[in-house]
């Protein structure tokens, strides 16, 4: 009985360990697609923005001069809590076309 427990265990960490050590990512993204393409049709692709850093779309629904990006999880922690949230930014220019991208850390508190 005790080996069965013991059996047990090992197989729970053989299988859990690798998947709270190794990085999470929630989403992957396409840079090389991404750049020199729309905010519309980069929603159109990966969904609504969840983030726009306090920019609104302009009257023909692009975002210009604006940094818009997706939150999504880097490394889950053992207790399977967020413990570093990455957020992908896209920065558009005054066309309405991403001209860069790249991975931040969450600010802490919000």
């Amino acid at each position: 009985m005790k080996k069965r427990k013991i059996l047990l265990a090992l197989l729970c960490l053989c299988f859990l360990l690798p998947l709270c050590l190794s990085g999470c990512s929630g989403h992957s993204y396409d840079t090389d697609w991404i750049i020199g393409k729309t905010s519309a049709e980069i929603e159109e692709k990966y969904g609504a923005f969840e983030i726009t850093f306090s920019y609104e779309p302009s009257e023909d629904g692009l975002y210009k001069n604006a940094q818009c990006g997706y939150y999504y999880l880097d490394h889950i922690d053992l207790l399977g809590n967020d413990s570093n949230e990455m957020i992908f930014v896209i920065r558009f220019n005054k066309d309405g076309v991403a001209e860069s991208c790249y991975e931040r850390y969450r600010n802490i508190g919000g």
